[in-house]
């Protein structure tokens, strides 16, 4: 496998990442959402309502994401499968997995909401769909379960940890990328603790390990793009 294919996907990673931060401030950005959690389930209907016209953007964009994502660790397997078959296996196992609970949990969310925002609007279900969607209002006991969604990232830490670990024995480049990634799986991994609880402090690890797996990314560009440095990454790996 050609090694530049790695720093081309860390490219279209970035760009598409940028793409998504400009849509989801300047076209989606609803400046008279209402501040803070829903209190009641009419405001938490209320709130899904008017985030229905993005429910397809939102689809496209986690689907073109997570293949994105499933690519380059997919191109880092092929890498490194030659120094650490057994480590680099147990990352790819895990993508399969990540890329379908990440389709499926997005397909629930642009589908379900949807339809049960359309039965609270019909009287004769508005007391069912109510008894339903009251558990998950903060506070309920049903709440935590909305922290499902960060189950497919709490997998991808397993092989971003691994590719991580693997980066240290390389250049400078890849050694300072390999941290930046492990900085991030740790993120992921520790969002374990958000599936029966919530942490300030989980919160605040994952948005720093989000910020290190794009710097990662950006090293990862450069040390795999740049012509000498793609040549030696190629003809001496351990050396990279």
């Amino acid at each position: 496998m050609n090694p530049r294919i790695i720093g081309w996907l860390s490219l279209s990673i970035l760009a598409f990442f940028a793409l998504w931060l400009f849509v989801g401030l300047v076209i989606f950005n609803n400046p008279d959402a209402r501040e803070g959690p829903p209190e009641t389930v009419a405001q938490l209907v209320e709130d899904r309502t008017a985030q229905e016209g993005q429910g397809a953007a939102i689809f496209v964009v986690n689907m073109i994401f997570s293949l994105l994502i499933t690519a380059i660790f997919v191109a880092l397997y092929h890498y490194f499968r030659s120094e650490a078959p057994v480590a680099a296996l147990l990352g790819l196992v895990c993508l399969p997995v990540f890329l379908a609970l990440t389709n499926l949990f997005t397909g629930l969310q642009v589908t379900l909401v949807p339809l049960l925002n359309r039965l609270y609007e019909l009287p004769e279900y508005r007391e069912a769909v109510t008894l339903l969607l009251r558990p998950f209002l903060p506070g309920g006991h049903a709440a935590q379960l909305t922290n499902l969604w960060a189950l497919p990232f709490i997998l991808l830490g397993i092989p971003t940890v691994l590719f991580g670990v693997m980066m240290l024995r390389r250049g400078v480049l890849l050694k300072i990328a390999g941290a930046l990634l492990i900085l991030n799986g740790v993120g992921y991994l520790s969002a374990l603790i958000n599936l029966i609880g919530d942490s300030a402090v989980v919160r605040a690890l994952g948005g720093i390990g989000g910020f290190a797996f794009l710097a990662a990314l950006l090293l990862l560009a450069i040390a795999f793009l740049r012509r000498r440095g793609t040549e030696r990454l190629a003809a001496a790996p351990a050396s990279a």
